[in-house]
């Protein structure tokens, strides 16, 4: 009777365990997919948008970055200020669904997806991506840069933590209401949070700089990934067929904790019945 009691709560704090170890990797599968729900909702409520309302709300964003390129006003800090804006013309621009959305990042690279919030408040980046106050609004257009920042390491959520992963050549997207604009990575670095001149608007260029800390668990630098406006194709976005061996792969490197865990369940359900054959065989030898 005593092994059996024993049996049981090896299980229950075995299972413990197993929990507390799973857990991040539960919350970040259900975090992404809410996130991925937010974007979807944003798809789907640009649908239902007339070509009017939304030709309205590009105008605005575009004389918002031509004020910003032509009166120098392009006043923008670190990209984690932490800043609440309390400016309702800048937060009302691109805000058709009102919660704050602007527009969708995706970057195939590294199979990030994640909405666009307005302003770098902690509440932003705790949801997804946020853009930066005092940046260009990311419709494109000449003259225009906008800055997009993301965390990086957060146990709950993988955000832009696997943007250093990301290379020069690689492209990602911004869909913003009816249209889908493609940039292109021309060059990545790695500065200190005050270096911000590399982020300034540079004449006739259309750019997006992808912002996030570093090195992974220190966050005293900064990442930026600049990314220069290219021709928008939709053959650029399709992922080519993987084979059996590559699929097999791709399943591992996202789900491998969850192998873990059924090789230790085995573990553990092959100890148990060892551990109650070897009592049961003493019982029969006393007989």
């Amino acid at each position: 009777m005593g092994k059996k009691i024993f049996s049981i709560i090896f299980v229950f704090v075995f299972l413990i365990c197993i929990g507390v170890i799973d857990y991040p990797f539960i919350v970040r599968l259900y975090n992404k997919q809410v996130q991925g729900q937010v974007v979807t909702e944003y798809d789907e409520n640009t649908d239902y948008i007339s070509d009017s309302k939304i030709e309205e709300e590009l105008t605005k964003a575009r004389n918002y970055n031509e004020l910003l390129a032509a009166n120098n006003t392009y006043a923008i800090e670190d990209g984690f200020t932490n800043r609440e804006t309390n400016n309702q013309a800048y937060e009302n621009i691109l805000n058709v669904g009102g919660n704050g959305v602007m527009a969708v990042i995706e970057i195939p690279a590294i199979e990030a997806i994640l909405p666009i919030y307005h302003g770098t408040s902690e509440e932003s980046l705790q949801k997804g991506a946020a853009h930066l106050e005092g940046s260009s609004f990311p419709v494109g257009g000449e003259n225009t840069h906008a800055c997009i920042s993301a965390h990086r390491g957060l146990p709950s959520k993988e955000m832009f933590t696997k943007l250093d992963l990301v290379s020069v050549h690689d492209v990602f997207y911004i869909r913003v209401l009816n249209q889908t604009l493609a940039y292109q990575v021309y060059d990545i670095e790695t500065v200190t949070p005050d270096q911000i001149q590399s982020l300034k608007i540079e004449e006739g260029k259309d750019r997006v700089t992808l912002i996030t800390c570093t090195p992974y668990g220190i966050n005293s630098h900064r990442l930026y990934v600049h990314g220069e406006r290219i021709p928008y194709e939709e053959s650029l976005q399709k992922i080519e067929k993987e084979n059996l061996w590559q699929t097999l792969l791709h399943l591992f490197q996202n789900y491998w904790w969850i192998v873990v865990n059924a090789l230790l369940l085995l573990w553990m359900i092959i100890l148990l019945y060892r551990f109650n054959r070897k009592e049961n065989g003493c019982e029969k030898k006393k007989r």
